[in-house]
């Protein structure tokens, strides 16, 4: 009697692309969601622009950055991150308490305004004055010099 696991003549070699294909869509949804979240940061602003630029961009990973949206766009006003906020006493409390949080996990962080050029002195006030009262003390408001992108 012949042994069945010892057959003579060719076998086959099949590839099994189920786990290639998976991780190819893992990549797909990866990079989407990276994208959406990336574009959540920053608000589409014209900002204003200076001629002679006086400071220098700081380094990436200390940098909180807070949009005051323009009130022409659906939304809360102001933006930080992924979350929105009020220009209300609850709203402001929020942008405050999340401000701290942003301080406990970093004292030195730098905060960066960004506020279209259209903008009033009054929508931005209440920005600087969460950020004072947060107990931050390194703060910038980004506009745009003449050879820079946006």
């Amino acid at each position: 009697m012949r042994s069945r696991v010892y057959q003579r003549g060719a076998t086959g070699v099949n590839a099994n692309m189920t786990p290639m294909i998976d991780v190819v869509f893992l990549l797909i949804i990866f990079f989407m969601l990276v994208s959406q979240i990336q574009r959540a940061r920053l608000v589409d602003l014209t900002l204003p622009e200076i001629a002679d630029a006086k400071t220098d961009e700081p380094a990436r990973e200390s940098v909180v950055v807070i949009n005051v949206v323009p009130q022409d766009r659906e939304g809360a006003p102001y933006r930080l991150g992924t979350l929105d906020f009020d220009n209300d006493r609850a709203g402001l409390d929020g942008l405050v308490r999340q401000l701290v949080r942003e301080r406990e996990r970093d004292p030195q962080s730098i905060v960066i305004v960004r506020a279209d050029r259209t903008e009033t002195y009054e929508r931005v006030h209440p920005v600087l004055q969460a950020v004072s009262d947060a107990g931050l003390t390194r703060v910038q408001l980004l506009t745009l010099t003449e050879d820079s992108e946006r």
